[in-house]
């Protein structure tokens, strides 16, 4: 991937992983402590930074995010 798509990826993943925290009514810090990750690792990943594999597993886990169905759009 060319940086440019790989942002727009990332990008997409945090506001995926934001909304499905938020339709849960749940906290960073409540997820934090679900996953066993850092409070700042959350916000990091929310903010479209890079996140690794075992966050994805724990996203699927917990909130039921399936990265398959994140949608990235050109914005």
């Amino acid at each position: 991937m060319i940086k440019e798509k790989q942002n727009k990826f990332y990008s997409a993943v945090g506001k995926a992983l934001t909304s499905a925290r938020q339709q849960r009514n749940m906290s960073i810090a409540t997820l934090a402590k679900m996953s066993g990750e850092q409070y700042i690792t959350i916000v990091s990943i929310e903010s479209g930074r890079v996140c690794s594999l075992h966050h994805l597993v724990w996203m699927k886990n917990i909130l039921g995010l399936d990265i398959c169905n994140v949608i990235v759009t050109g914005k």
